[in-house]
């Protein structure tokens, strides 16, 4: 695991989350790092006023993250490969990445990659975004339950459609009926050759 220092590299980054300013010391050279104790913990909750300070030595630094197409176009530039990065700014000006408005919408709860380029290198940080009025367990809780019923609405669907009948007692597992779908599509082009 191989880490940089931002300041070495002439980069400052924080994250203005509320009142309260997270100064990202470091990032990791590969994607591979990122769960390292060493990297800057970045954690906010969705629907906090969230800034970003972006300043380099170079102006051809760039920033890369998930979900930068959330923000306002003005804000963002386009590469040529089609991707939305964030230039260093000047004047001590700051990127709002969330503000409660009818402007922006909030980022999902997650981990986000932000990817740093400098000097033709990609180096990676991550920031998560926590759920407003839960905890992470309740979080996991919620989404595994959501899981299931969806599943089980999927099911359901594919049940009345190959006519299977509303008999919730036989259990079919996903497995056997995506094999079922393959041999129905199988048959259908078997007929129509012959």
């Amino acid at each position: 695991m191989i880490m940089v220092t931002l300041y070495d590299l002439g980069i400052s980054i924080s994250f203005i989350v509320g009142n309260s300013k997270i100064s990202v010391k470091n990032a990791a050279e590969s994607e591979k790092d990122y769960d390292s104790n060493e990297l800057t913990t970045i954690l906010f909750r969705e629907y906090e006023n969230v800034s970003l300070e972006f300043t380099s030595m170079s102006d051809e630094d760039r920033i890369y993250f998930d979900g930068i197409d959330l923000l306002p176009a003005e804000l963002c530039e386009i590469d040529d490969a089609g991707d939305l990065y964030l230039n260093p700014q000047k004047d001590e000006m700051v990127y709002p990445l969330f503000e409660y408005s009818s402007e922006y919408y909030a980022m999902r709860v997650g981990k986000y990659e932000l990817k740093i380029y400098h000097n033709g290198i990609i180096y990676y940080q991550w920031f998560t975004v926590l759920p407003k009025n839960i905890n992470g367990a309740e979080w996991e809780i919620m989404q595994q339950e959501l899981e299931i019923e969806m599943q089980g609405l999927s099911t359901d669907i594919i049940r009345k459609n190959i006519s299977l009948g509303n008999n919730k007692n036989e259990v079919v597992p996903s497995q056997e009926l995506y094999r079922f779908f393959v041999i129905k599509k199988h048959c259908i082009i078997f007929r129509k050759n012959c």
